[in-house]
C-alpha cells in the first residue's frame, strides 16, 4: 500500500530519512530482561530512536503501547497491595519464629 494514501500519523516511515519510526513504547532489553517505558508522544519516539540506535547493537525490543495514565495507577495500586501482602506474610512468619523461641526459652529455664 502506497503511504499516501494512508490517514495522517499512520505512515510507518519518517519523512526525509526513510528510516522506521520507533515508536513509543514499553521496550525490553533482550538479554537481561530489563524494562523500559519511554514517555508519549514525541519526546517518546526520540526515547525509543535511542534505544533502537546502532550503538545498543539491537538488544532492545518494543513489546507493547505507553501504558494510559489509569492502567499506570491500577498496577501501582495493585503493587502496593501485593507489598502489604508481602509484608504482612513476612511479619506473620517472623512472629511464628518469634513465639517458637521464646517457647524453647521459657521450657530450658523450667
Amino acid at each position: 500500500m502506497d503511504a499516501s494514501k494512508l490517514p495522517k500519523g499512520q505512515s510507518a516511515l519518517k519523512s526525509g530519512d526513510s528510516r522506521p519510526i520507533n515508536l513509543p513504547g514499553v521496550y525490553i532489553h533482550k538479554d537481561s530482561g530489563n524494562k523500559f517505558t519511554t514517555a508519549p508522544g514525541d519526546w517518546g519516539v526520540v526515547q525509543a530512536d535511542h534505544l533502537m540506535s546502532p550503538n545498543w547493537g539491537g538488544a532492545w525490543q518494543r513489546v507493547s503501547d505507553v501504558p494510559t495514565r489509569e492502567e499506570l495507577l491500577t498496577a501501582r495500586k495493585s503493587q502496593e497491595l501485593n507489598d502489604q501482602r508481602a509484608e504482612a506474610k513476612e511479619k506473620a512468619e517472623l512472629k511464628v519464629e518469634l513465639d517458637k523461641v521464646e517457647a524453647a526459652v521459657a521450657s530450658n529455664k523450667n
